[in-house]
């Protein structure tokens, strides 16, 4: 019998009298049947759990308690966050987007594979270099799931106060136990750095214990994890994950559609030039430059050239660059050693002549 996981689950939610969980099974069960194309089975459930309810409604992810404060400052645990699907676009790399899609069709399929007796263990550690979509990633699957994304505060989870820190910890995941979510804990390396570290002060080994022992008891909760200093991590993190996905910085096919996304009115030679100068760039970065263009631009009137979008872009690179009259020459040079550019592409930079950058460039090597 087809979804006969899901019904179960959802007959034992029901016969707890535990209605987070039911309406969050039942959801999930309404997304699967629109997957399949079932429309008329989702559309019949999706009546059924629109009857209004003083204490839920078929869509809340209400936990039944406010988030976790640390116990000197009273600053919360963690954030709460909730997306409908598709609220969050990300733009992925081929490979990438086949183990994303892997990683969500296992969690869909969780309870069928719970009845086959395979054991689950729905977690992902994500690392690379800082602005590569690491946070963004999490979101993007808690909204493809439309689960809740619970995301840890590591400046309030870390305190001073001697064995504070582990209880913190508990405390956090107990609290993301009680419903289907997505625990997110960024900035994993605060939390989990190697112990074989000689730096390290005997408390936060006693943390990193603390942590592990915490993962391994998590149940009903996908643990997303992310950092930026992968080899900072403890060995035996490694090993409570089952998907480990190195993010790394967006290749050129990625940098040019980030940017169309954005700015869907840009021409191919500016297109190209700009992603030739955002090499390097993370897409965070690249999001940052076009979006501050775009702001540029209304505010003036729509008249602003696309040369600024190609300055912002080498501002990335070196903030101290101008782009001003008396420092032309200077920065041209900047320029063509950094990037090879062909006069043409100089020239429209600094809206001057090729003539003018190959006379700058003919001095130069004279000069030398």
């Amino acid at each position: 019998m087809d979804y006969l996981p899901e019904i179960t689950r959802i007959i034992d939610y029901g016969l707890r009298g535990q209605k987070q969980q039911l309406y969050s099974q039942i959801n999930l069960l309404i997304k699967q049947l629109n997957k399949k194309g079932d429309i008329r089975s989702a559309e019949i459930l999706l009546k059924k759990i629109s009857v209004k309810d003083e204490h839920i409604t078929p869509n809340a992810f209400q936990f039944n308690r406010p988030i976790p404060v640390e116990k000197d400052n009273r600053f919360p645990l963690a954030d709460f966050q909730k997306f409908e699907v598709n609220d969050i676009w990300i733009e992925l790399p081929e490979n990438l987007q086949k183990n994303i899609d892997l990683f969500l069709s296992y969690l869909e399929n969780k309870e069928k594979l719970k009845s086959e007796n395979i054991p689950l263990n729905p977690t992902m550690l994500l690392y690379g270099p800082p602005g590569t979509g690491k946070s963004k990633l999490a979101a993007y699957i808690a909204s493809q799931l439309s689960l809740p994304l619970i995301t840890a505060r590591s400046d309030a989870l870390i305190s001073s106060y001697l064995g504070s820190t582990s209880k913190n910890i508990r405390m956090l995941m107990d609290y993301a136990q009680e419903q289907p979510c997505i625990l997110f804990l960024d900035e994993f390396d605060a939390l989990a750095k190697g112990r074989d570290d000689a730096n390290e002060i005997g408390e936060l080994k006693r943390v990193v214990v603390s942590l592990l022992q915490n993962i391994d008891a998590l149940d009903n909760v996908i643990l997303i994890a992310a950092t930026n200093h992968p080899e900072l991590l403890d060995k035996a993190v490694w090993r409570r994950f089952q998907y480990k996905i190195e993010i790394e910085l967006p290749h050129k096919e990625i940098r040019e559609a980030i940017t169309k996304h954005i700015l869907s009115d840009i021409d191919k030679k500016n297109l190209a030039l700009f992603i030739e100068l955002t090499h390097g760039l993370s897409g965070a970065d690249i999001e940052a430059i076009v979006y501050e263009f775009k702001r540029e631009k209304v505010l003036n009137n729509n008249l602003l050239d696309f040369k600024k979008l190609l300055q912002l872009a080498l501002l990335s690179h070196n903030n101290n660059l101008t782009f001003l009259k008396h420092n032309i020459k200077e920065e041209v040079l900047y320029i063509k050693k950094k990037f090879n550019l062909s006069y043409e592409k100089i020239a429209k930079i600094f809206a001057i002549s090729k003539t003018y950058v190959g006379k700058i460039l003919k001095e130069s090597i004279e000069n030398e």
